[in-house]
């Protein structure tokens, strides 16, 4: 929609609950007209919408590029260079917005309209992808049209509001879920504003992705009985509290779960990658929970041979996929059985396990997937 060359309205959704990208208002093209250079080195804006942490974290990010331009609040409207609101003259969606193209001409006010993220057709979306959208949209105030030729906040579409289409291709998804790119404005970005208004580079933070829920505690503590003349051991892991699922997450959860691992001598300091040859011979459950969160899961698993020290080793998984960073550990001196008992203990010595089965005092359905470190 465009009403004059300086005066482009630009629509962006951020769609949260769709696990596709959906390309809207600008064809897959490099770069299309950009907008007029803003003269000074000032662009005041007066903020009039519910979404106030979304647009002080977007002034934040383009003011920490390093061109020789900076947004800075005004709480006079009449007067302001733009004026950003919410309204819900913008088609239904979370995030979405509509912005000015660069320099609106001499006495003529710039705007960014945005759905607020609560609103009716907003989709229940909060503030990383309302975060997003202003960003997005000051870019587009700035005088960035879309840029779709590699990972850029200017990409003409965005992935669950977490991340502009061409930085979260669909096979990398899984690895980042429950995560965004609080960067924001990537290289392409600030390349693009410095070379338009003058200025230097500045360092950007090193990892463009931040967590939005905390990575999940270990099942700790962890116990380990190993009573004499069986051939079974006891292994009992705590079930730690999940964190909240924020709302805007919520088609992304599933079942927490946990895996558990043995090793002779030392401990696994690292979680092995599911499926591959450590795994299947170190695993000895990876199931969703059976009890509630507080509570202790127990695991039944056979003696292992040859006698000496044996660890036993547990991660969380959460509902996002993602193991805790550390395992819950115990290690236990195995003594040899004696003649008739380890006879019967070899022959009940598991087989490799394969994703989907386990040790355990009765069956439980499978609960695992991916994690992130």
């Amino acid at each position: 929609m465009r009403t004059s060359t300086s005066r482009r309205q630009v629509l962006v959704p951020l769609l949260l609950l769709l696990l596709v990208a959906t390309a809207l208002a600008a064809p897959a093209a490099a770069h299309a007209r950009e907008g007029k250079r803003w003269p000074g080195r000032t662009i005041t804006y007066y903020d009039a919408t519910r979404d106030k942490v979304a647009v002080r974290r977007a002034v934040i990010a383009w003011n920490s590029v390093g061109a020789r331009i900076r947004f800075r609040r005004t709480f006079n409207r009449r007067r302001a260079n733009i004026v950003i609101r919410n309204t819900r003259q913008v088609p239904a969606g979370c995030g979405t917005g509509q912005a000015t193209l660069g320099y609106p001409g001499r006495g003529r006010q710039g705007y960014v309209n945005i759905l607020h993220g609560y609103a009716k057709d907003g989709q229940g979306c909060a503030w990383p992808g309302q975060t997003f959208v202003v960003t997005h949209e000051l870019g587009h105030v700035l005088g960035l049209d879309h840029d779709d030729r590699a990972c850029a906040l200017m990409n003409a579409s965005h992935t669950n509001g977490v991340a502009a289409s061409r930085c979260l291709p669909g096979d990398t998804f899984a690895q980042h879920r429950a995560q965004w790119r609080c960067r924001l404005i990537e290289a392409r970005d600030a390349r693009r504003v410095v070379r338009k208004y003058g200025g230097r580079m500045r360092p950007r933070r090193r990892n463009p992705w931040c967590n939005l829920v905390p990575y999940p505690r270990a099942p700790a503590p962890l116990t380990v009985q190993s009573p004499e003349n069986m051939s079974t051991v006891t292994v009992t892991l705590h079930r730690p509290n999940d964190y909240t699922t924020p709302p805007y997450l919520k088609n992304e959860a599933s079942a927490s779960s946990y895996e558990l691992h043995r090793t002779a001598g030392s401990c696994l300091a690292s979680r092995p990658a599911l499926g591959n040859d450590a795994w299947q011979e170190s695993a000895v459950a990876a199931y969703s929970w059976s009890i509630e969160a507080g509570g202790d899961e127990v695991v039944v698993d056979n003696r292992p041979e040859p006698a000496g020290p044996w660890c036993w080793a547990a991660w969380t998984i959460d509902q996002f996929g993602r193991a805790s960073a550390a395992p819950a550990t115990a290690t236990v001196d195995i003594a040899a059985l004696p003649g008739a008992a380890a006879r019967a203990a070899r022959s009940a010595t598991r087989r490799p396990m394969s994703p989907g089965a386990g040790a355990s005092t009765r069956p439980r359905s499978f609960g695992l997937s991916g994690d992130t470190h």
